[in-house]
Order: structure tokens, then sequence, then C-alpha cells
């Protein structure tokens, strides 16, 4: 069975086949969570059981995710089948407001667009497309590091495409693939822009939510993306002290980057997974992190400026990496026992803290307090990566909580 998120992605596109389905100007009386405050109770009185199964086997494409499977997590927790109606509702409400070339998806019954997650001709093949491009880029020196992955260029957890869309793709890919070496994130940002603009595409990037919904455009705007990203500046870190045994202290690390707001890149060791993270963190919206990368792009933006510390912290993590990991094996297998299990969860965190992050912790603040100027160029790298908002990132629509 697909995870928890692959599922409520493919809810979503589902939702969202629905609401083109109403149409914009029935969409208040259909997706009303005040009438309909359960799934059951919006599939049943709303008489959509015949329109869910031709949705889902005409208009949505999420290969491994059933119908049953959407059924059992819009019942079971409630809050998911909340988000996807409040996104559906807003995305069917508003999507002509992204471009106006959406609007043909406002008009009741199905418009020719597929709703879309997981998928061979869209997403697949734009896979197939970033794959190429990001090979390119490591061939060529800038002010900026290759994607450790896709979600780096683009987070769009689903797609509206049209039949359209699928063709204009396929030939993209037959022409890069002619001559590989000369497709780049220029040709590949410049296709997906000309598809939005034409309102044959649209990757959306979901937040869950409960609330009200915001759509937010990324880097439509790139004059407006940069002005933003300028501003910003290495203001101070977090007041954070090595970790002691029955002296409980914070196990990560912040940077604010903004004078007087609670923004903040926070840099933790995640002892279960294992893996070391970097995330950009909002209060404004609790609900969802901004993004996040791992030590390898890291070590790799460090290097950007500075060539000697950014192989420095590699070594030095993978070294302390390891170490944690020999320590964790002593401590044997998870046990199963409720109480036993929180007990080694303490003791894999306690590791985590005493034997990674008091080691790279303290040399990432030297090396930040050390020179503000470059501590501000290492922010503003950090938190394009993270968000997705570099100049070789694509165009994306994030839909979360207001």
């Amino acid at each position: 069975m697909a995870d928890k998120t692959a599922i409520f992605e493919s809810t979503q596109a589902l939702f969202c086949a629905l609401a083109d389905y109403v149409g914009k100007g029935n969409i208040d009386k259909v997706f009303d969570l005040k009438k309909f405050a359960t799934y059951r109770e919006f599939k049943n009185k709303n008489k959509l059981d015949k329109i869910i199964q031709t949705a889902v086997q005409r208009q949505i494409d999420t290969p491994g995710v059933s119908l049953a499977d959407m059924e059992k997590l819009l019942t079971s927790e409630n809050s998911w089948y909340e988000s996807s109606v409040l996104i559906a509702k807003t995305l069917i409400q508003e999507i002509a407001t992204i471009d106006k070339d959406f609007r043909n998806i406002q008009a009741p019954k199905w418009s020719d667009v597929f709703y879309t997650r997981g998928d061979t001709d869209i997403m697949g093949k734009i896979g197939e497309l970033f794959k190429i491009a990001n090979e390119n880029s490591k061939k060529q020196y800038t002010r900026s590091i290759p994607f450790s992955n896709i979600n780096k260029w683009s987070p769009a957890d689903m797609y509206f495409a049209s039949k359209d869309a699928k063709l204009i793709i396929a030939k993209e890919v037959a022409d890069a693939k002619k001559n590989l070496r000369a497709y780049t994130f220029m040709e590949l940002n410049g296709a997906i822009t000309n598809l939005i603009d034409r309102g044959d595409l649209l990757p959306l990037s979901l937040k869950k939510t409960t609330s009200s919904v915001v759509l937010d455009k990324v880097n439509f705007d790139r004059v407006a993306e940069d002005k933003k990203i300028n501003n910003f500046k290495f203001v101070r870190t977090s007041d954070w002290k090595p970790y002691a045994i029955n002296k409980p202290q914070t196990r990560d690390l912040q940077i604010f980057f903004v004078e007087g707001s609670k923004d903040v890149i926070k840099f933790r060791h995640d002892p279960s997974t294992p893996a070391f993270k970097g995330e950009f963190i909002s209060p404004k919206n609790p609900e969802s992190r901004g993004g996040s990368l791992g030590d390898g792009p890291l070590s790799d933006i460090f290097g950007i400026f500075d060539k000697s510390f950014g192989n420095t912290f590699r070594t030095n993590f993978k070294a302390a990496d390891k170490d944690f990991k020999e320590r964790v094996k002593k401590l044997g297998s998870k046990p199963t026992d409720k109480k036993l299990k929180a007990e080694f969860d303490e003791q894999r965190a306690q590791l985590s803290a005493l034997y990674v992050t008091n080691k790279v912790f303290p040399q990432m603040i030297k090396w930040l307090t050390a020179d503000k100027k470059r501590a501000t160029a290492f922010v503003k790298t950090t938190f394009q990566y993270v968000t997705s908002r570099s100049s070789s990132s694509s165009r994306f629509v994030i839909a979360k909580g207001g």
C-alpha cells in the first residue's frame, strides 16, 4: 500500500478533478464543510458516487494509489478530507489569477485537463528532462550547486495537465535526447513556463491545511523573488549550547536572517533516519515547513564560499555520523514494548546530540560568525535551495494555509 503522503497527493488530484466537474459557479454549494463535515456526507448527500468513479477512471492518473486507499484516508482522518476540500475549492475559484488561460477549468462539467500524481506521461517525462538538465549543470561552474533531487528544482506534488501538454512534453523529451549535452535548465524551465502560460500545465505543491488557503506563485516574477532575497542578511544564530546528559539543551541550530522575524533556517540531526537536515521554518505557517536539504548539498553550499571549509564539514560530518551509527548498533534492536521503545528513542537522541551535533554545530557557528558578509551570502543561497527558488528552479504554485 502507498504511504500516507502519496495517498494525500492522489486524493488532492481527485478533489481537484471533482471541483473541475462541479465548476466555479456551484463550488460553494458542493464543497461546503459546514454542510458536509465528513467525506461520507460529501459523497452521499451530493450523490457523487458515480462522478467519483468516473473521475478516477478518466480524469486522474495516480499510479499505485487506488480509490479504496483514498477513501480509507478520507474517512479515518477527517483533517485530510478538510484539506482536500479547501485546496480544491480555492484552486477552482482562483485559478484564473495564476494565468487567465486556466479559466476553462472553472466551467462546469469536465474540462480537457487531467490531474496527475506520479504518472508516466507528465511527472515521469518531466523527471527525465530534469535528469538531463541536472547532469549538464554538474559540468558547469556557477555560484549554485546541482540539485540533489527533483524536488529542489520543483516540489510539485501533482500537476494539472492537458492533452496538449502530454504531447508537447513527449516531444520535448525526444528533442532533448537528440542532443543531450545542449539541454539545460534554460530549455526545461522555458518549456514549463510556456505550458503554464498556455493554461496547459500547472505544477502544484501541496501543504496540508485545515484553515483558509493561499495560492503562492513561486518563480513567476524573478525580479520580485530576487528583491525579496536581497533583503535577507545573516542576523544571528540561536543560543545553542553543547548537549550534556541531565542538562536539557535544544538539539537544533537556527539561523535568523530577517530583522524582527521569527523565520529561520534550522539545522538538526534526525536520529531515527538518521540524516542531517537543514529546513526553512516559518511560524506563519506552522502546518508545514518550507523545504529542506541534507548534509551533501549543505557541504556543497559551504564550498561555494569556502572550498576548504566545505570539504572539512563534509569529512567531519561523515566521521561523526559513522561514529553515531556504530554507537546506535550497540543499543541493539528497537524494542516493541512502549516504555522500552521510549527509552531507546531517548538514548538514540542523546547519542545524536553528543556525537553529531556537538561535533559539527560549533564548526558551523564559528564559520558563520567569522564573516557576516559571507554568512549572508550563505543564507541567501541556502534559502533559495531549500525553497526551490534558485535561478535554475521551475515555476510552481504552493497551495498552503493562509
